[in-house]
């Protein structure tokens, strides 16, 4: 039970890393696709800002979830 528990934690923290990831990919892009209107450049900018945080979280939150699964689930 544990287990899947923190199993379930570890990939929904994966899941939610992979979104500024994505919109830190759409900014760079934009050069290829051409110049975006200032309102959603300004947007995308204004999310990855903010983001860093949040991302450092994620990822410490699949670190030590990552780190709970060897044990938990048994070393075989």
């Amino acid at each position: 039970m544990a287990y899947n528990i923190v199993k379930f934690v570890h990939v929904l923290a994966v899941v939610f890393m992979a979104v500024p990831l994505y919109n830190l990919i759409i900014v760079h892009e934009r050069r290829r696709i051409g110049k975006a209107p200032f309102v959603v450049d300004r947007y995308f900018e204004n999310i990855i800002k903010g983001a860093a945080i949040r991302c450092f979280v994620y990822q410490f939150t699949a670190l030590f979830t990552g780190i709970l699964l060897i044990p938990l689930g048994g070393l075989p």
